[in-house]
C-alpha cells in the first residue's frame, strides 16, 4: 500500500531518509536515525532544519510539526542527567513534552550523492564532481556456502530473500563455482547424501553473496534452514565495499574560468554571508574547485593535492588554511552553518516528493 492511501508514520519517514543517506555510510559510532519518538507515530506535518536549537522547537511548535529532521545530532554523547535547563537536554526535554520527534542524517548525510556536499557544489555551480576523498561501506560481509547442485536454487533464493545479495539497484546477486565436496559421516551423524563412515564425493557449487551485517544472522538462519545438510559449511568474511560516487567533499569546475576575486564574490552570494575568511596566497584564477560542507580541515591537503584552484569549507585552522594556500591553493572559509545549510533545501524536496501527503517546512 502506497502512503498516499494510508496515514504515514515515523517508520516511514525513516525508510525515506534511508534511501537518500544509507545508514550504513555513517562513521562508527555516529549518534544517526530516530533520537527521540516511536516509528509508529503518526505524521503529518515535518519541520526540516540544519540544527535543533530552541528557536527550532518552537518554530515546530507553532506549526504542528510531529517531528523534526536534522542534519546535526541534538543527543551527540551519553546524557548524565535529564535535570539541566541548558542545552541539549532542554531542548530534548521540550520535544518529549510536546510529542515531537527527531530523526538525524548526520556523516551519512555528508558522503552520500546529493547529500551535503553534492548541494554545496551544485549552489557554486560545479560540474563533473566527484568526491574529494571516499568513504567505503564497512558495514558489508562477504558469505561463501558449498550447496549440492539440486539445492542451489533454493538456497540461493533463501538467502537472498533474508537480506543477501543487494548491490546497488540489483538484488539477487550470487556468483558460483562448480567443484567437488568430500566428507566421512562419523558415528552419531544423520547424512542427507551417503552412510556412516563411507568416503564420499559429492558435485557442489561454491556460492558467494554480499550481506549487510544487520541482516547477517537472518541471513545464516535462513540458509540453515534451505541447507540440505545437516551441517553446512559456511564462511563469513569482513569486506569493505566502495562507490566512486560516496565520500567526503567534492571537486568540480566551473563552466569557466573566473578569478580569485569573482569567485569570492559568488560564494558570498550564493551563501549568504559577507563573513568569509579567505587565504587567497597566489591564487589568481579559478576553474577547478574543491567544497567540504562542516568541518573539512582535514581534507584540504588533499583538495591541494588533487590540483584545486581553491578549497571551500566551513571551518579549518589557521595554520592548515595557511599551509594549502601558500602552495598554491586558495582556502575560503565560509563558517560551519553557512557551508551546509544548502541541504536543508535538498531535504525538504526529498521528503515531499517521496511522502506526498506530508507537509514539509523549513525552519527559518
Amino acid at each position: 500500500m502506497t502512503t498516499e492511501a494510508r496515514d504515514v508514520c515515523t517508520s516511514d519517514l525513516v525508510d525515506c531518509m534511508n534511501l537518500l543517506a544509507p545508514p550504513e555510510y555513517a562513521e562508527e559510532g555516529d549518534p544517526i536515525g530516530l533520537q527521540i519518538g516511536r516509528m509508529q507515530d503518526r505524521l503529518d506535518k515535518i519541520l526540516v532544519c540544519l540544527t535543533v536549537d530552541e528557536q527550532t522547537v518552537s518554530q515546530a511548535k507553532e506549526v504542528g510539526a510531529r517531528l523534526i529532521v536534522a542534519h546535526h545530532p541534538l543527543i551527540y554523547r551519553g546524557l548524565n542527567s535529564m535535570a539541566s535547563s541548558t542545552y541539549p537536554v532542554a531542548e530534548v526535554n521540550d520535544l518529549v513534552r510536546s510529542g515531537i520527534g527527531l530523526f538525524v542524517a548526520h556523516t551519512n548525510l555528508d558522503v552520500v550523492p546529493n547529500g551535503v556536499n553534492d548541494a554545496l557544489a551544485s549552489l557554486l555551480g560545479l560540474e563533473d564532481t566527484r568526491p574529494l576523498k571516499l568513504q567505503p561501506r564497512r558495514d558489508m560481509r562477504k558469505l561463501v556456502v558449498f550447496v549440492p547442485k539440486e539445492a542451489l536454487s533454493s538456497v540461493q533464493q533463501a538467502v537472498c530473500e533474508a537480506g543477501a545479495g543487494r548491490i546497488g539497484r540489483y538484488s539477487g546477486c550470487t556468483f558460483g563455482i562448480d567443484g567437488t565436496g568430500t566428507f566421512i559421516p562419523e558415528a552419531g551423524a544423520s547424512p542427507t547424501i551417503g552412510r556412516v563412515g563411507q568416503y564420499e564425493e559429492v558435485s557442489e557449487a561454491r556460492v558467494e553473496t554480499v550481506v549487510p551485517l544487520r541482516y547477517l544472522e537472518a541471513v545464516v538462519r535462513a540458509l540453515v534452514a534451505a541447507h540440505p545438510y545437516e551441517e553446512p559449511a559456511f564462511d563469513v568474511y569482513p569486506i569493505e565495499s566502495w562507490r566512486a560516487d560516496v565520500g567526503y567533499g567534492r571537486i568540480g569546475r566551473l563552466p569557466r574560468e573566473v578569478s580569485i576575486e569573482s569567485f569570492v564574490e559568488l560564494v558570498k552570494l550564493k551563501l549568504g554571508t559577507s563573513a568569509l575568511r579567505v587565504y587567497s596566497g597566489s591564487a589568481e584564477s579559478v576553474r577547478t574547485v574543491g567544497v567540504c560542507g562542516g568541518s573539512g580541515g582535514d581534507f584540504a591537503e588533499l583538495a591541494r593535492d588533487q590540483d584545486c584552484d581553491v578549497y571551500v569549507t566551513g571551518e579549518t585552522s589557521y595554520h592548515v588554511a595557511e599551509a594549502v594556500s601558500s602552495r598554491g591553493t586558495a582556502v575560503l572559509v565560509t563558517g560551519h552553518a553557512e557551508s551546509e545549510m544548502p541541504i536543508v533545501s535538498v531535504l525538504k524536496k526529498h521528503i515531499a516528493k517521496n511522502l506526498p501527503v506530508v507537509k514539509v517546512v523549513q525552519a527559518e
